[in-house]
């Protein structure tokens, strides 16, 4: 009878472990139990071993092993499927197909790291150190062990080569021995007594971070919650960001402070550099425990932060590198470009890289200048044109008067551009593609500021207008009534479809909220056009259409307006 899983233990762990247990061999063992396999001489191959199995096949191998299916679908690392790792295009029909998706997951399909501290006399090997993460252990802070120091194989491997080992139908496994396959049979190298690196605290506590993450738990991205899957997204973004970001000298230095990270990113960089500098190695999972541990150093401070501004500070250092190694790599294409980049983190990211000149010019916050909630989202149009307009040459209105709101309330206190954006209602990316390329016409920093002051003075002095309750109340216009839009167009004989009314309800919260029409709420239902036909037709309505029905629109406006506002 096999013996009882320990918790959160590897099939080859719990394999070995039975059929030690019950003197057979762990080939034969395999075979009685039901498992899909490939013999060979002396040995049987399970597919896609340890790695998943077709439910049928599961429920026949616990039904042998005498455990529920559910104790042998948790030692198979598809226990990370909807986390870690994205095993939906296994094919159980065709191993070779199953290897082609497998090739492209952080996964140690045929070998596993250690801790030599934790596998102890019985050999009990955890199945998160197969997972391509796996770098420190967080009980005892050691970096996992790699490779087996006596016959120099990576561990559970089974031969210097890299095809998967096999499991002896002749001989009975020791399971505290390492095992792997020499020229003078298996060797007899106990795991537990192989000496583990001390590695730093802080080193534990990301990889702890990140098997919470794995295990479905704690998954925020700059405190904002994400699914699971889009944690790891963003975690292999930046993991691939860190490796391409030591393409220059100073890269490693700039990343990380302890030494064994950095060689082990430097390292990684040579390698890659001698496989002609191929894109796609920044993203295969991490060939050594060191280097695994130095992109959680990178990504987990960022993804882990409270909040967007702390996270876009632990990232400073990683976006001045990339845009060194991009520079560098100008004649070549970036690894990065094509790969997704989750919302929440593109936002950090271009919070790290704050507008240059005038952030730099930003002056104290001034103190009587009117509230965040006071503040629409486009400065003033009278106001932008007398003071701002002359100081961004070669912008439009609306991008300048957006940029300008940005800044007022960068004046009143906002610490960094998506602050100012969350006052605003903005998302966190938006603010800061709106600041940056109009940030960088300012030619005048110090006068920008002047005017913003002035334009801030200018808005003290009239009544205040709460735009964020008008905004917060007007959230759910998306189109004016067919009702009310239809005796508004009967003088002229127009008819109120479904377009006019959305135009209408358009019109109607960029005049109450001071916002721009591009980002009404009307507009964010998807429409079936291009940009360029969609605003064209914004341009008809607003030329043939709305001289006819303003006056009446802004009424019923106000009026729905003082109905949500009402207590």
């Amino acid at each position: 009878m096999a013996v009882e899983p320990v918790s959160g233990e590897s099939l080859r762990s719990w394999l070995v472990r039975s059929a030690a247990f019950m003197e057979v061999p762990a080939g034969q063992l395999a075979i009685e139990l039901g498992l899909p396999i490939r013999r060979g001489r002396g040995v049987v191959r399970p597919v896609l071993f340890g790695i998943d199995l077709a439910p049928d096949r599961r429920a026949w191998v616990a039904a042998g092993a005498g455990l529920p299916a559910a104790a042998i679908e948790e030692m198979h690392l598809a226990r990370y499927r909807s986390t870690a790792l994205d095993l939906s295009r296994l094919d159980f029909a065709s191993e070779q197909a199953s290897m082609a998706v497998l090739k492209h997951e952080w996964g140690l399909w045929h070998r596993s790291r250690v801790c030599t501290l934790c596998v102890g006399p019985v050999g009990i090997w955890k199945l998160w150190w197969k997972l391509g993460m796996a770098a420190v252990c967080p009980l005892h802070a050691t970096f996992l062990s790699d490779a087996c120091p006596a016959c120099g194989i990576r561990w559970q491997q089974g031969f210097a080569r890299t095809s998967p080992q096999g499991l002896s139908r002749i001989r009975v496994p020791v399971p505290g021995q390492c095992g792997n396959y020499t020229g003078n049979g298996p060797c007899p190298q106990p795991v537990g007594a192989v000496e583990a690196a001390a590695a730093p605290a802080r080193l534990a506590a990301f990889q702890q971070v990140a098997l919470d993450a794995a295990e479905g738990r704690g998954t925020a991205i700059a405190g904002t919650d994400v699914d699971t899957s889009v944690w790891f997204t963003a975690f292999t973004y930046l993991a691939g960001a860190a490796r391409f970001a030591v393409e220059t000298a100073t890269g490693p230095d700039r990343l990380v402070a302890d030494p064994v990270l950095r060689r082990a990113l430097e390292a990684d960089r040579d390698r890659r550099v001698g496989a002609n500098g191929s894109a796609a190695l920044v993203f295969a999972p991490p060939v050594t425990a060191e280097l695994a541990a130095a992109v959680l150093a990178v990504a987990v401070p960022i993804l882990a932060a409270p909040g967007v501004d702390a996270a876009a500070a632990a990232a400073g250092p990683l976006v001045a590198c990339l845009a060194a190694a991009r520079r560098a790599r100008s004649h070549r294409h970036s690894p990065l470009r094509a790969r997704e980049v989750p919302s929440e983190l593109e936002a950090v990211l271009a919070a790290a890289a704050p507008t240059a000149g005038v952030a730099a010019a930003m002056p104290r916050p001034v103190a009587a200048v009117p509230d965040f909630a006071a503040m629409p989202q486009l400065l003033d149009a009278n106001d932008y044109r007398d003071l701002i307009a002359p100081l961004l040459p070669g912008t439009l209105e609306r991008t300048g008067r957006r940029f300008a709101a940005l800044a007022l309330a960068r004046l009143c206190g906002a610490a960094s551009w998506p602050e100012a954006g969350r006052y605003l209602d903005f998302a966190p990316a938006q603010a800061v593609a709106a600041a940056d390329r109009p940030g960088r016409r300012v030619l005048d920093p110090a006068r920008f500021w002047t005017a913003i002051a002035a334009a801030a003075a200018r808005a003290a002095q009239r009544p205040r207008v709460d735009y964020a309750a008008r905004r917060r109340v007007l959230a759910d216009l998306t189109a004016v009534p067919t009702t009310v839009m239809q005796p508004m167009l009967a003088p002229v004989e127009m008819v109120p479809t479904v377009m006019r009314c959305r135009h209408a309800a358009a019109w109607v919260w960029a005049d109450l909220t001071g916002g721009d029409v591009r980002d009404a709420p009307a507009y964010r239902i998807p429409w079936a056009a291009s940009p360029a036909s969609k605003w064209a037709a914004v341009a008809r309505f607003r030329s043939g259409v709305l001289p006819h029905v303003e006056a009446p629109l802004r009424t019923w406006g106000r009026e729905r307006l003082a109905e949500g506002l009402r207590p």
